[in-house]
């Protein structure tokens, strides 16, 4: 993966790192069980289930080069070699980065890149979006390498990019959450930066509702998400984060909803949508309702203040463990920080026509989404 010298200016030595300081920039583990349970295979009418490759032969950059393997596969090789082999980790990352073998020695990879246990499981949600030089930069290890950042945009000119937000369980159950930024170089995609900041993130690029209600039956552990008449998706599915429950359409608009079969001691709820091409994460939240850290979302239409043309209210559980959140509205750009001793309810300035409502929790070093959802007055 060696650097093409006539598109890009390479600093003519990365700033001296403190290492010891580095170490703390590795993304850690917040200690949240997470233990899969056997698959759910029931089928439903109109529905297949679609296995989520990490394959994607055949793509091209704007330039015409071919690009082989994927963001999701680059990823999933790095995680894998930090539990098996540190110093192979390296080789997945470009090379502007401070962990790639030309900056890093092999000694200091085994002491940084090394993860103790074993992988039990991988789960991403890939988003072909425009990397900005204001997300790379959110990466504290960059930070602290002082890349240029004429550097970085250069790396970023003429080249594919996507966001890999992934959640790796380990086999004593804890979970490592990560939103790494990736990006095509010299025809392979590479790790740009770990650990970018959530907010920036978000994207309110797909805004369309799909999820229109949710029920439970917590005798049966059974879920039926509704879907919003005919969804304007080309593939929906649902799944179960720990049962592994799941449903896949391809013709959305023929269903009117999904069963779902969750894990009573404990699960999360995700569904996502394909459209033009884009598979995004449109809903998201905890069961048993019991252990969910947000407990409501109500909305405003015609709030009293005149802060905010509408609002939406997130009422969060009493019992937050010392937790941090963020309450975002992706499409009107409103976001709250909720400390752990700040009041249960956050409000947030909502679009009058429809808006996306995302949770962050931050937990040390590590963050997670635990809700999202859609909603369209």
């Amino acid at each position: 993966m060696a650097p093409r010298r006539t598109r890009r200016r390479y600093l003519g030595g990365l700033a001296t790192i403190s290492f010891t300081s580095l170490a703390g920039c590795i993304d850690s583990l917040d200690g949240q069980n997470s233990t899969p349970a056997a698959n759910d295979t029931q089928t439903t009418t109109n529905a297949t289930s679609t296995p989520d490759s990490d394959a994607t032969p055949g793509e091209k950059s704007s330039d015409g080069d071919s690009i082989t393997g994927s963001p999701k596969q680059v990823v999933r090789a790095y995680f894998e070699a930090r539990y098996e082999n540190p110093t192979a980790a390296r080789q997945h990352f470009h090379s502007l980065h401070p962990f790639h073998p030309d900056n890093l020695s092999e000694e200091k990879a085994t002491t940084l890149l090394s993860s103790e246990g074993a992988i039990s499981d991988i789960d991403f949600d890939t988003r072909d979006v425009d990397v900005t030089l204001e997300m790379v930069q959110s990466a504290p290890l960059l930070r602290t390498a002082e890349v240029e950042q004429e550097t970085l945009t250069d790396a970023l000119a003429g080249e594919r990019t996507a966001v890999v937000e992934t959640v790796v369980t380990t086999a004593d159950g804890k979970r490592n959450v990560s939103r790494i930024a990736t990006v095509t170089s010299d025809g392979e995609w590479a790790i740009l930066a770990l650990r970018i900041d959530p907010k920036i993130t978000q994207s309110a690029q797909f805004e369309g509702r799909v999820v229109s209600e949710v029920s439970v039956d917590t005798d049966e552990d059974r879920v039926r998400l509704y879907f919003d008449g005919s969804p304007t998706a080309e593939e929906l599915t649902g799944k179960t984060k720990n049962a592994r429950s799941s449903r896949s359409s391809s013709t959305p608009g023929s269903i009117s909803y999904f069963d779902l079969y969750p894990d009573g001691a404990g699960d999360e709820l995700i569904v996502t949508a394909t459209v033009d091409g884009d598979t995004r994460t449109i809903h998201r939240e905890q069961y048993p309702p019991s252990e969910r850290v947000v407990e409501d979302v109500t909305y405003d239409e015609d709030p009293e203040s005149d802060e905010f043309d509408a609002a939406a209210t997130v009422s969060f559980a009493d019992d937050r463990n010392g937790e941090r959140y963020v309450v975002e509205s992706t499409i009107h750009g409103g976001s709250v920080d909720v400390g752990p001793d700040d009041s249960a309810t956050a409000v947030v300035g909502v679009a009058p026509e429809a808006d996306e409502i995302v949770v962050t929790r931050t937990t040390g070093d590590a963050s997670d989404v635990v809700h999202r959802e859609r909603h369209r007055f």
